[in-house]
């Protein structure tokens, strides 16, 4: 989710800082902007187009990475989408699982992959995001509220899991954007 507003803006801070960045995202075009926006800070960072809903494709990207780069000191797990909106009880159900395959699932495809790396060394921190939905109702955003709460509690549960291997995971609601 490096593309837009809230993944932009934090690869650029993070650049910023002097972290070597892999940018991933689903639109080719706005990675691309992304990606040379980042390299204004720092020319070592490069980027996948990647469906994180698909968890052979995460894979996939993931040994490619750790190929080329040995090791991830941070993932953030930015991706996200809200449809479908609505009242539940007219909602399509495939979008409905759609939300949930990118926003939780993508979530978890993600760090999935790239914790074993970081519980081999002992080190590392994951950042998930989780997004208004999981701070209050969302009428007419089910699917968005309840897949980021689940991010919560998917949060909570794996960095008590993964502590005594010294990884931070939190999540974060970065609170509303227009995008």
């Amino acid at each position: 989710g490096a593309c837009r507003v809230i993944g932009r803006e934090v690869a650029k801070r993070l650049a910023s800082d002097g972290a070597n960045l892999i940018l991933i995202s689903r639109t080719k075009k706005e990675l691309k902007e992304t990606h040379d926006v980042i390299n204004t800070f720092s020319n070592s960072s490069s980027y996948f187009v990647l469906d994180i809903s698909d968890n052979g494709a995460v894979k996939k990207a993931y040994e490619t990475i750790i190929n080329k780069y040995g090791k991830i000191d941070c993932l953030v797990n930015n991706a996200g989408v809200q449809a479908p909106i609505g009242p539940f009880s007219k909602t399509n159900l495939d979008e409905w699982k759609k939300n949930f395959e990118i926003n939780l699932f993508g979530t978890v495809n993600c760090s999935f992959a790239f914790l074993k790396n970081m519980i081999k060394r002992r080190e590392g921190k994951i950042v998930n995001m989780s997004g208004g939905g999981s701070t209050s109702l969302r009428p007419n955003f089910s699917a968005y509220a309840v897949s980021k709460t689940a991010i919560v509690r998917f949060t909570e549960t794996l960095a008590e899991e993964v502590k005594a291997f010294n990884i931070d995971v939190n999540s974060v609601a970065p609170g509303a954007v227009n995008t």
